[in-house]
């Protein structure tokens, strides 16, 4: 039993289960979901659940690794998760890019509002 891969296997469940508790219960200094973003958020909760449960996933690849005395499972396993570690960024890039289109929709929104409400300010100037 390798004892590194088995630590390696538990950490990896923990945090897979931190992230998806935090992603659950909400983060730190995080806007409540409205009408205006609730699709993001309910698309940013299920790709977010999916790489958790591909983090556990590893963890458990890594643990059994450790614990099963079979090179050709041990083989299996590391290639395994080597594969998933790399689907885990290809989602992490589609989730940065989603957010940063979400946030540049925020931005043009909060503009437009801006302006709309500096227009009926300078309307209401000129009226009086």
């Amino acid at each position: 039993m390798e004892a590194g891969q088995v630590l390696l296997g538990i950490l990896l469940l923990l945090f897979a289960g931190w992230l998806q508790q935090n992603e659950n219960n909400g983060w730190p200094d995080e806007d409540a979901p409205n009408d205006e973003n609730r699709a993001y958020y309910h698309k940013r909760r299920q790709s977010r659940t999916r790489t958790n449960r591909l983090i556990a996933l590893c963890g458990l690849l890594s643990g059994s690794a450790g614990m099963i005395p079979s090179r050709r499972w041990f083989i299996a396993a590391w290639t395994s998760i080597t594969l998933i570690l790399f689907v885990i960024i290809l989602m992490a890039g589609l989730d940065a890019l989603r957010t940063h289109r979400f946030h540049q929709q925020r931005i043009r929104q909060l503009r437009k509002k801006f302006r709309q409400a500096s227009e009926n300010e300078s309307s209401d100037d000129q009226q009086s």
